[in-house]
């Protein structure tokens, strides 16, 4: 029972709940690492939780992520992560999108301990 925020440049866009998500973080974790090991710093992703996305709420709620914006996810007692988007050089797969590198983050959330449960033994792909 945990609320979870996002803001970009400080204004909330979406907001949700942790006991809402289909699938337990232990699920998530399991699924992410039938196939790879996964390491303290990795980073795993919910989804979009709450009132959705950029893309779902639409252009007239908010415009797409310019360069120099600052993306924070927030999750209750656990922290924000805060992204600032730099520029790229690529090219966008959308004409209306400015091209865009990966979000970097400035902040690292703390690695949760992995229920027992949850831990699949590490399997290696063959050569």
């Amino acid at each position: 029972d945990l609320t979870m925020l996002a803001r970009v440049n400080g204004v909330e866009l979406s907001r949700g709940n942790a006991k809402d998500l289909h699938w337990t973080f232990a699920q998530m974790i399991e699924r992410a690492s039938a196939n790879v090991e996964l390491v303290s710093g990795d980073v795993l992703g919910s989804g979009t939780v709450g009132t959705g996305c950029i893309l779902e709420l639409g252009e007239d709620v908010h415009r797409w992520l310019q360069v120099g914006d600052v993306v924070e996810l927030e999750v209750e007692r656990l922290g924000v992560l805060r992204n600032r988007v730099v520029g790229g050089g690529g090219d966008a797969s959308h004409s209306h999108a400015p091209p865009l590198t990966p979000l970097i983050p400035t902040c690292t959330l703390a690695s949760p301990t992995v229920p027992e449960r949850a831990r699949s033994p590490r399997r290696r792909s063959p050569p």
